[in-house]
């Protein structure tokens, strides 16, 4: 839900940021959104060398303004995410739970 959230914010020129944006059980680049706890992750972000730039457009330079699309991608979707990560986690355990 993040990543789809970020595609749709994320500034397209060539296309190339909107479509390296994905998810990961690790950071491709050390960029991206880490969401985990205990030793576990979730990497939500741009990933691959063709998207260098993504931290640029979302922070800025001394040249560019910031156009965030990562953090309000978050911002707008992340409550949902966290409930249906929380939901499907729970049944998941519970039909685990039964054999």
């Amino acid at each position: 839900m993040i990543a789809a959230e970020a595609r749709r914010l994320a500034p397209v020129d060539s296309g190339t940021l909107r479509d390296s944006i994905g998810v990961a059980a690790t950071a491709a680049n050390g960029g991206g959104l880490a969401i985990g706890r205990g030793g576990v992750a979730v990497y939500v972000g741009p990933r691959g060398a063709d998207a260098f730039y993504a931290h640029m457009v979302e922070f800025g330079t001394v040249d560019m303004a910031a156009h965030p699309f990562m953090r309000p991608a978050f911002d707008n979707v992340g409550r949902e995410a966290s409930r249906v990560i929380a939901e499907t986690l729970g049944r998941e355990i519970e039909r685990a739970a039964k054999g």
